[in-house]
């Protein structure tokens, strides 16, 4: 090959940025090109590379990594070359190599994850949906529990006797619609209406409540501001009624209370109490009704040094008695008890009075209230 140039590169490839590419073992000089696509190009034209480029290689050297399929070519296929279809074709790993989703031949797929799977629906109004050709689609968590934020919509189905025994889950129409058919249990001579249990006056018998549970007691029982409180309580043991929410009271003062001569004395700062609803004040020693209706008031005042033909007086609750002591002695116990009619905030005490002419004392009063109706 003789000529101008014979023996040397031409002029024009020491202008541009080079990429040597070898052009076979029986060539002893690179042949020089421009750039990587020019490289691929003309190799590719004269048979040079001996293997198809990796699809690694094809993200890297691509400004955008995407495959975009055609209606002449289709959809891209992936064909499962291996022996078995539960073996992997497609698999996601982390960073450390583990695997995060995995889909084999046979439409198994797997996603091992530590954190929620979240399944996100960015158009509105959209919908996820699984379908099945044939058989179940079940959800099988390893705690056994589904937990699903929001309303479940199952399709309606009418109550039938195809329900016993069935799994399935039964829509809130339903439910409402059976609930509507179920009639009002048999009572007897016995009518619920309006929160209201009656008896039938036309039948010529008893009203009988009966507890067959032996020994146990019957109960009624009232909601009173938020708690419930046991009324009547008729016990099965005995039959003894007691009715727990009823107030009753015993005040104790068991320290001396000087009385001068014709005072009106309340008797104040009792010691101790029973108090059941909290209605005595024992620094006043005033009761004072919850409610209108009858209680049983009853004191017990012990006088000191009694002088003899004197008299002495109990007031409970408005309700006066008279002791009159013909002898002198050292102590005498009055009892006095009376049942009041009052009203809700009518109050009672006990009040003492002694005409012997001197001061006298009282000691060990006793103070009970009892609602009886």
């Amino acid at each position: 090959m003789g000529g101008k140039n014979s023996g040397r590169r031409p002029n024009f490839v020491n202008k541009l940025s080079p990429k040597a590419l070898p052009l076979g073992t029986n060539q002893t000089e690179p042949l020089i090109l421009p750039n990587y696509s020019g490289v691929k190009k003309f190799a590719d034209e004269r048979g040079l590379f001996q293997g198809a480029q990796t699809l690694q290689e094809a993200y890297e050297n691509s400004t955008t990594p995407e495959i975009t399929t055609d209606s002449t070519r289709g959809a891209l296929t992936l064909k499962r070359g291996s022996a078995a279809d539960s073996n992997n074709m497609f698999e996601i790993l982390r960073g450390d190599g583990t695997s995060a989703f995995s889909l084999t031949a046979a439409g198994y797929m797997e996603m091992l994850t530590s954190s929620n799977i979240t399944f996100t629906i960015a158009e509105n109004s959209s919908n996820i949906e699984f379908e099945t050709d044939d058989g179940d689609l079940k959800f099988i968590p390893a705690n056994g529990t589904v937990i699903v934020s929001g309303d479940v919509t199952v399709t309606d189905e009418a109550y039938g006797a195809g329900w016993n025994g069935s799994l399935e889950v039964p829509t809130k129409n339903a439910v409402y619609d059976k609930i509507e058919t179920i009639a009002a249990p048999d009572l007897g001579n016995w009518t619920f209406t309006d929160s209201e249990l009656s008896h039938d006056a036309t039948v010529a018998a008893d009203a009988v409540i009966v507890n067959d549970d032996q020994d146990k007691d019957i109960l009624i029982k009232v909601n009173d501001g938020g708690v419930e409180t046991t009324a009547i309580q008729v016990h099965g043991d005995k039959g003894v009624i007691s009715m727990p929410a009823q107030c009753y009271v015993k005040a104790t003062r068991s320290t001396d209370l000087t009385i001068s001569h014709n005072t009106s004395t309340t008797v104040t700062a009792y010691d101790s109490e029973t108090d059941d609803g909290g209605n005595f004040n024992t620094t006043t020693g005033v009761f004072t009704a919850p409610e209108a209706g009858k209680y049983l008031v009853i004191s017990e005042v012990r006088w000191l040094n009694l002088t003899a033909n004197k008299r002495y007086y109990t007031t409970c609750g408005g309700a006066r008695s008279e002791f009159y002591m013909p002898t002198t002695t050292s102590f005498s116990t009055i009892r006095s008890s009376a049942v009041l009619e009052m009203s809700a905030s009518g109050t009672a005490s006990v009040v003492v009075t002694q005409l012997t002419g001197v001061s006298r004392d009282v000691t060990n009063v006793i103070f009970w209230i009892i609602k009886i109706a």
